[in-house]
């Protein structure tokens, strides 16, 4: 499906009261995954990677509140319209685009449609295949410019071009969730860190591939051999980049599932949730403790957030 950026005005001021300053409101964004073009299926990892690391960083500024990427991709492989989807979501356009990627060069373009049809602007970049690790950076920098937001003031670092082809290659198989997907990721992970032992995003792939490989949908390894390997890998990219929300995240699901330690269970989710405002399974896994915790009001509220992340 094509790649859509959705953006929504957010209620920013109380009713009787001025709108705020435009940098004080916040816009709703849907971005779902790029659209792969091109010859070789096999590259495919590289649109899934940039479509992951532009979602990361436009979930950094904090004027955009980035909703989830599974809703606007279900509604576009249904074949709605740019009207329908707008009107589905409640959103004022759709950012359509795609990535061609041919020998070592990639042709990324992105247009920005209102939902009667009309194109607002259009951008394209062409850029060697090694650039796909730093791209993001400037697509989202450019998304924030034609949306009048207040620029970012730090980017997020970027990664060595050889570790994010290895990590994208991973992260790939890994969001595709099958058992085979899952065991592919984590052998393209080891790689990675075999090329970079201080990778944290390999060591965060790689709780989160042996979470999943326990959990009780795939049930593909013992959770008293694959938890134990989660919570090291996860630990250990804190340690290395502890602004990683995925890592605390996951670290957070194996302290409370496995080890029942529910102080740092707490700890983990809110520090994973403070580094990303739509980590949505974040908020899915904070609700279910919280609702486990007894704080049954807690748990409903973090449900909305997840359904405002995820409409559909």
């Amino acid at each position: 499906a094509a790649v859509a950026l959705v953006v929504m005005m957010v209620d920013g001021g109380d009713a009787g009261r001025p709108d705020p300053p435009l940098a004080l409101q916040r816009y709703s964004v849907a971005v779902p995954t790029l659209e792969h073009i091109g010859p070789d299926p096999g590259k495919a990892y590289i649109t899934h990677g940039i479509s992951v690391d532009v979602v990361g960083e436009l979930s950094r500024h904090p004027q955009l509140r980035v909703i989830g990427r599974t809703s606007t991709d279900q509604l576009r492989e249904r074949g709605l319209s740019v009207r329908a989807l707008a009107d589905s979501l409640g959103v004022d356009g759709v950012l359509e685009g795609s990535v061609r990627v041919q020998d070592t060069v990639m042709h990324v373009t992105m247009q920005f449609v209102r939902p009667d049809g009309s194109i607002d602007w259009s951008t394209a970049y062409d850029r060697p295949v090694r650039a796909a690790s730093t791209i993001h950076a400037e697509i989202a920098r450019d998304i924030v410019a034609r949306l009048a937001l207040t620029p970012l003031t730090q980017l997020a670092a970027s990664a060595d071009s050889g570790d994010w082809a290895l990590y994208s290659r991973g992260r790939y198989h890994l969001d595709r969730r099958t058992v085979p997907d899952l065991r592919e990721a984590i052998a393209l992970f080891d790689s990675a860190l075999r090329a970079n032992p201080n990778s944290a995003q390999a060591h965060a792939g790689l709780a989160d591939a042996y979470r999943l490989l326990a959990a009780p949908e795939h049930a593909a390894a013992r959770p008293e051999d694959a938890l134990p390997e989660a919570e090291k890998h996860a630990r250990r990219a804190i340690a290395l980049d502890s602004t990683l929300a995925d890592a605390h995240a996951s670290l957070a699901n194996v302290v409370f599932n496995f080890k029942w330690d529910w102080p740092a269970a707490k700890r983990s989710f809110e520090r994973a949730i403070a580094l990303r405002s739509n980590h949505v399974t974040a908020h899915q896994w904070y609700g279910l403790y919280l609702a486990a915790m007894g704080d049954t009001a807690g748990a409903k509220a973090h449900a909305r957030i997840v359904r405002e992340i995820e409409p559909k």
